[in-house]
């Protein structure tokens, strides 16, 4: 946790850019686990679907 204080001794203090290039990388890493977790719920989904197929069809051969 940064703490800003106002001393006239310090130089260093964040400019704009630097600003902006935090709030870049931190929406980008809010993307990317947005991605990451729209891939992960579709890889899910098709396991699924075919876990689904599967037994319905196992079904149908032990009923058949």
């Amino acid at each position: 946790m940064n703490i800003a204080t106002n001393n006239s001794n310090l130089n260093s203090f964040i400019n704009g850019k630097d600003i902006i290039s935090k709030i870049e990388f931190t929406q980008d890493n809010a993307v990317n686990r947005f991605e990451k977790s729209i891939t992960r719920g579709m890889i899910k989904f098709f396991l699924g679907m075919v876990y689904f197929a599967t037994l319905m069809f196992s079904l149908f051969v032990l009923f058949t």
